[in-house]
């Protein structure tokens, strides 16, 4: 080979050599670059924002770091868990986000494969309570598809024909929701599709329970009940409404009761556990 050509060669080995070393070197892969960058982010945004920077390295396959963080929560509770988070930087650059490589037809998450990867801990155990719930679910259907009729014995109002459908319904007085759902249940014993069984759920404070109470005290039939629960009619709460208010409140909690409006939609031997109000055309669905 030419002893020209090959200096050329080895000259332009060096520069391309000289040029990526002066890159890596150029780029402050640190903590503290990255807690200045953080600062200057949530500083901008003026919020009282704790977090603790875990590692910061050089990103393998491009010219940049990755950091790995924590951004503590307002409100502290150890039953939440608190994840580690992924950004990447570069001077005064910084990503946030998921980053994606491609490699012919095959994807590969780059940054979620990691965000598994270092919170497999809290996954894993995420994943087993929710497992856990659902088996818990299933259990609470069993047990209310169980005794649905006997809980249909302690309704305080009864309403509508024989259907197909019945419908055990929790609700409270003050609450909006289960004005909203009261009235979508009533429309549908009207049209025959659903009988109903309302127990009163007083849980959203005092003039709620002294609602409840005085209908039950005072009232004697379901037109009456109804009628009195939604003009929220009060009077002195005796002592027999207010221990059928508790037994009302038991029966929902042995139902995981999380709320009202609280539903039990039975439909043959199928039983639907309903939270919060539901738009009419999604009912009507869960009816036929």
């Amino acid at each position: 080979m030419d002893r020209k050509f090959l200096i050329l060669i080895v000259s332009i080995v060096m520069l391309i050599f000289t040029y990526f070393t002066g890159l890596a070197l150029a780029i402050k892969c640190d903590k503290e670059s990255f807690e200045n960058l953080l600062k200057a982010v949530y500083g901008a945004e003026e919020r009282d924002i704790e977090y603790k920077v875990i590692s910061v390295e050089r990103f393998a396959d491009l010219d940049f770091c990755e950091a790995v963080y924590i951004v503590e929560p307002f409100v502290k509770d150890p039953r939440v868990p608190v994840f580690k988070n992924i950004a990447y930087f570069r001077d005064n650059y910084l990503i946030f986000g998921a980053l994606i490589k491609v490699e012919g037809e095959k994807v590969v998450q780059v940054t979620n494969d990691k965000f598994r990867e270092i919170n497999k801990e809290i996954i894993d155990q995420l994943e087993k309570t929710r497992m856990q719930g659902e088996s818990k679910q299933e259990e609470i259907k069993e047990y209310a598809k169980k005794h649905f009729d006997e809980f249909k014995k302690k309704a305080d109002v009864v309403w509508g024909k024989e259907a197909k459908a019945e419908i055990i319904s929790f609700i409270d007085p003050k609450c909006p929701h289960c004005e909203e759902m009261k009235n979508l249940i009533l429309k549908k014993t009207k049209e025959n599709k659903v009988k109903a069984y309302f127990i009163f759920a007083p849980v959203l404070g005092e003039e709620s329970v002294k609602i409840a109470t005085s209908v039950l005290c005072d009232k004697k039939t379901n037109e009456e009940k109804l009628k009195a629960y939604t003009e929220k009619y009060i009077s002195k709460p005796c002592d027999k409404g207010l221990k059928k208010i508790e037994e009302n409140i038991q029966i929902a909690k042995s139902l995981g009761f999380r709320g009202v409006p609280f539903n039990l939609l039975k439909k043959g031997e199928s039983i639907e556990m309903i939270t919060g109000a539901l738009p009419e055309e999604v009912f009507d669905n869960l009816l036929k």
